[in-house]
């Protein structure tokens, strides 16, 4: 009620503060008691309804977060487990598209220093992303390496199914990583990268599509 206060002394007993206050002689110390203990109560409950709110906030927060890693991993199992992709391949000039083994083979050899350009590119690219997606496209390209190393696994089966797997990686990436524009960007390029290493490996580009 408009009369001078000053904050005399805080002291703590048991679980309350006694905040002892100096005032005129001539004040309404019940007035201003009450006045006090009024305005404590308004701004203890404004601070409890902004903790609620932030803990409500935080509790759907991660409830979505949860809701897109099942969905992703959902996805990301989907596409794993997808045993076909389409044998279509750039036939070099002379020859008819929708080959075998043996003309992926040659594609590998033919390309092979591009494909080693791409797969680096590709490496340095998952640098950038959340831990666990980078994880996943390392080991996708140290199999796909080591597929592509040897002839008797150079089918388009096995290497579309690795192809398939690092652009599922990248999906998640993005998807994980709020979608920041400079982010989206690295992930474009990435599937882009992988498409272009299908081609230099046999595989066109709408066969690895169709699959997704």
């Amino acid at each position: 009620p408009g009369e001078d206060i000053s904050i005399q002394g805080m002291e703590r007993k048991g679980d309350a503060f006694v905040v002892r206050l100096e005032v005129n002689a001539e004040a309404d110390k019940a007035a201003i008691e009450t006045e006090v203990k009024q305005r404590y109560a308004h701004q203890l409950a404004a601070l409890e309804a902004q903790y609620q709110e932030r803990l409500r906030l935080q509790s759907e927060e991660i409830a979505h977060h949860r809701q897109t890693q099942s969905s992703l991993l959902h996805i990301v199992q989907t596409m794993a487990e997808k045993d076909s992709i389409s044998q279509t391949f750039h036939g070099p000039v002379g020859n008819v598209a929708g080959s075998n083994q043996g003309q992926m083979t040659a594609y590998i050899n033919q390309n092979n220093e591009a494909i080693s350009q791409l797969i680096a590119a590709l490496r340095a690219s998952a640098q950038t992303f959340p831990p666990e997606q980078k994880d996943d496209v390392l080991m996708e390209l140290d199999d796909l390496e080591g597929d592509l190393s040897q002839t008797d696994k150079q089918s388009p089966k096995r290497i579309g199914k690795h192809l398939r797997r690092l652009i599922a990686a990248g999906t998640a990436a993005a998807t994980l990583a709020s979608g920041t524009a400079t982010f989206a960007g690295n992930v474009n390029e990435f599937t882009d990268h992988v498409f272009e290493l299908g081609e230099k490996i046999g595989l066109a580009r709408e066969a690895i599509q169709g699959n997704l």
